[in-house]
């Protein structure tokens, strides 16, 4: 009996060894140790995993001609870094890029170009010579009569972070825009690693694009961690791109939600457009920044950087206006000089106003305070877990406020213009 024991002890304790001896292995080659969440394939050998490919995403890194970037972690460097593409009848094309080490990970990029508009690619990145992803499939964007795109802000990395990519995936949407407030990473790679795994399912099969929100800044204090984690088509995260008969305008107003805003920049803003309304004469122009011009909420409320945009927004009739930071949801009026000019609720003809919306519950925690009484701009306003779904159709965009945790459509208009 006393020698069956010394064995099991015995057993016990090389096995607990075993486990710091790998752990400890594990620790000493980076910070992707949780094969959990949409891990990827790779082979049966766990030590594989050193090599393959997490967290793929898809950007645009050039707006004209289109230039996708596919990018993705690895814990140890590899030889190649490429995008393999299948093609229906059986052939391969394989497209390299680069890699680079930046804190003890290892980042891939591929840039592609000259993609056929609305085929659908079969894809899979990393090095075939160590590890490959499993394969994902994408639809290069086209422009056809009917844009579908998803908005959401302030997600950070939780079961309801998981939920805003599930709901957007729901919708299929042509790609995903993020107002700020991404990871809530600051300086620490591994919840980047972490929050860049959970939207996989949606970054790796459309194109994701972000704003910058202050926690953004919250590693050394400026953009390097982004531009790495997630470049743009501008390292400022400021630039804008024209789709059919809509012009995408993205504003990274810095650090601070009270920041002066500078000169130069104001210049900048109104330049885009003027270039969107008076030269291209488009039809629908969507802004997208982080700090809300209107909110009614407690905790930021309506932000001072944002305030001199009003003039410009109004100037050039901005028909949409997407934010975040507060970790709610809240929709205006059309509103113009700050002033209601349509009470109705569902529709909206060729209103003479811009609508604000406040789109972040994306997995943050929530914001349940507001001022009371509401605003006599407010329509509606809910502290709710949530995406935007927009939809543009020629002369029509429906907007949708969808609940992340029950699927609900809780609000919802649309403008028409004649």
């Amino acid at each position: 009996m006393k020698k069956y024991i010394v064995v099991v002890l015995l057993v016990v304790i090389v096995g607990f060894a075993g486990i710091l001896l790998y752990q400890n292995f594990y620790s000493s080659q980076g910070t992707i140790t949780e094969p959990g969440d949409n891990h990827v394939g790779g082979g049966s050998n766990v030590l594989d995993y050193n090599y393959t490919p997490v967290g793929i995403h898809i950007t645009l890194v050039k707006f004209s001609p289109l230039t996708y970037a596919f990018m993705w972690i690895t814990q140890s460097p590899t030889n190649l870094s490429v995008v393999q593409f299948r093609y229906p009848n059986g052939s391969e094309t394989m497209i390299s890029g680069v890699q680079i080490e930046y804190k003890n990970l290892y980042w891939h990029m591929v840039t592609v170009s000259n993609l056929t508009p609305g085929l659908i690619y079969k894809y899979r990145v990393g090095d075939p010579e160590l590890a490959m992803s499993n394969y994902y499939f994408f639809k290069s964007l086209v422009e056809n009569d009917t844009l579908v795109f998803t908005v959401y802000g302030d997600q950070g990395i939780n079961k309801y972070s998981r939920m805003a990519v599930d709901s957007a995936l729901n919708f299929d949407p042509m790609f995903n825009i993020h107002v700020g407030d991404l990871s809530y990473g600051g300086s620490k790679v591994d919840i980047w690693v972490r929050w860049l795994r959970i939207i996989e399912p949606l970054a790796a099969t459309r194109p994701y694009l972000v704003t910058v929100g202050n926690h953004e800044y919250d590693g050394a204090g400026d953009l390097s961690d982004m531009n790495i984690y997630f470049p743009s088509a501008e390292p400022s995260y400021n630039y804008w791109f024209v789709w059919s008969n809509s012009f995408f305008l993205f504003i990274n107003l810095g650090p601070h939600d009270d920041a002066k805003l500078d000169n130069n920049f104001y210049g900048w803003i109104n330049e885009s457009l003027y270039y969107a309304k008076e030269v291209l004469k488009l039809k629908w122009v969507f802004v997208f920044l982080h700090y809300p011009p209107y909110s009614s909420g407690i905790s930021h409320g309506s932000s001072p950087a944002a305030k001199p945009l009003l003039e410009l927004f109004d100037k050039y009739g901005v028909d949409l206006v997407f934010a975040g930071h507060e970790h709610n949801y809240e929709r205006t009026y059309p509103l113009k000089n700050g002033v209601v000019v349509s009470r109705n609720v569902s529709t909206y003809v060729s209103p003479s106003g811009t609508i604000y919306i406040v789109v972040g519950g994306a997995g943050g925690g929530l914001y349940k305070n507001f001022v009371e009484p509401a605003p006599e701009w407010s329509v509606y306003r809910e502290a709710r877990y949530c995406i935007g779904v927009v939809e543009v159709s020629g002369d029509r965009v429906v907007f949708k406020a969808v609940d992340t945790v029950t699927g609900e459509v809780f609000d919802e208009f649309e403008i028409i213009k004649k």
